[in-house]
């Protein structure tokens, strides 16, 4: 990729404690996402709270994915 690459990071955590919510704070807490960059979001890993703060803070897109049976195709 020209000027973008794909992030990669690890989480360790006891099994009691979501994916969800170590994933989120990967986000938030990433170095490597910068203004104006676009983090493209797993369907099963979609929150309201780190899209809104990635955007608002960080100023970092996110884009879901659309299945193919969504009203988009329509």
């Amino acid at each position: 990729m020209d000027d973008g690459g794909i992030i990669e990071k690890i989480a360790f955590d006891s099994i009691k404690l979501h994916d969800m919510e170590l994933s989120g704070e990967i986000s938030l807490k990433s170095k490597a996402l910068k203004e104006g960059d676009i983090l493209i979001n797993d369907r099963g890993f979609i929150s309201r709270s780190v899209t809104n703060t990635l955007k608002t803070n960080k100023k970092v897109d996110t884009y879901i994915s659309a299945k193919k049976n969504m009203m988009i195709y329509e």
